[in-house]
């Protein structure tokens, strides 16, 4: 940098900074409006509840309670996915916007003097100031709420998507045990116990 830089005018960066969250504010809300008018709305929180399976109430249930637990399963693992959808992309925006505001304050620094020393800013001052702008500290912190959602949206999703495969396990189990007593196979049934 040249001796003959501009000294750092505080109003310059807090204008720059201001520019910028104006810039990305709407960033996600586009995204949204763009994909439900492709024609995928967010979806809605079931109207019922996600229903709680123990593993007895799981093995003495019919065909129409095991399609039914598993619809309910489905329906929540599915409102847990696009919640978790909708988790990530915001912390892509925030993320974003965190890199972009401090390559352009590094710059900033980089560019012009500091006001106390009359000299450049070292490159540690210059992470330093950045990193310690108000916005950025904002980032940062929102950054952290939506990787802490993030975590725990994804092992909802996760729990939902390995029960429901459980349930989808049990349906077909009993399917072929009503099969197999329709066509007078000699095995016993599942969970039924050849006694000596």
């Amino acid at each position: 940098m040249s001796e003959d830089a501009p000294t750092l005018n505080q109003q310059d960066v807090d204008r720059q900074t201001w520019e910028l969250t104006k810039y990305w504010e709407g960033t996600h809300d586009e995204a949204e409006f763009e994909i439900q008018h492709m024609g995928f709305p967010r979806l809605q929180r079931p109207a019922y509840t996600c229903p709680t399976l123990d593993p007895k109430a799981l093995s003495q249930m019919n065909l129409v309670q095991y399609a039914e637990t598993h619809l309910r399963y489905v329906g929540w693992m599915n409102y847990a996915e696009n919640n978790l959808s909708y988790v990530k992309s915001m912390l892509v925006g925030v993320k974003r916007q965190m890199e972009e505001l401090s390559n352009r304050l590094k710059v900033t620094y980089a560019t012009t003097k500091n006001p106390n020393t009359g000299r450049p800013f070292s490159v540690d001052d210059r992470k330093l100031f950045a990193d310690s702008n108000p916005r950025y500290v904002e980032l940062v912190r929102e950054r952290t709420k939506l990787e802490s959602m993030k975590e725990l949206s994804e092992s909802q999703y996760l729990a939902l998507k390995e029960t429901a495969a459980v349930i989808s396990r049990h349906i077909e189990l009993r399917k072929m045990d009503i099969e197999s007593m329709r066509t007078g196979n000699n095995m016993p049934s599942r969970g039924m116990y050849v006694q000596p």
